[in-house]
């Protein structure tokens, strides 16, 4: 995503981390890419390859587009300001962790239609939490 793209979605805030988590959260969902997933956390504490190329692949791009954006609505006056990494990091790790209790309910066989939800409402308490309006 080039600057000026990430610039002109960003500038819309909240909706753009609503349009992110939204696209996470059909991963998260996604039967076959749960499947991955599983095998991907296995293989992550088993191979040093693949680990490096997760971390620098999907976690730090990840990490950077987010911090990319509220460095931007920080200098719009959006959000306030503090340290865009760490913001990004705070914002992403949640995410992973839904998607993770996903995978463990399905395991056991229960119900995640509690976890429907979680998604949009940490963009709600997240944005609560750092908008200037």
């Amino acid at each position: 995503m080039g600057i000026s793209d990430l610039e002109r979605k960003a500038e819309r805030g909240k909706s753009f981390l609503r349009e992110f988590v939204v696209a996470y959260k059909l991963i998260a969902f996604d039967r076959k890419k749960e499947k991955l997933f599983r095998i991907l956390v296995i293989e992550l504490f088993q191979n040093e390859g693949l680990r490096k190329s997760f971390l620098e692949e999907f976690h730090q791009k990840d990490i950077q587009q987010i911090s990319r954006a509220f460095f931007i609505m920080m200098q719009k006056g959006t959000i306030r300001s503090g340290d865009p990494i760490f913001m990004a990091q705070e914002f992403l790790a949640p995410l992973f962790y839904i998607r993770l209790q996903i995978s463990l309910l399905r395991i056991d066989g229960k119900s995640t239609t509690s976890l429907s939800t979680q998604f949009e409402k940490h963009v709600d308490f997240f944005w609560e939490s750092l908008s200037c309006t």
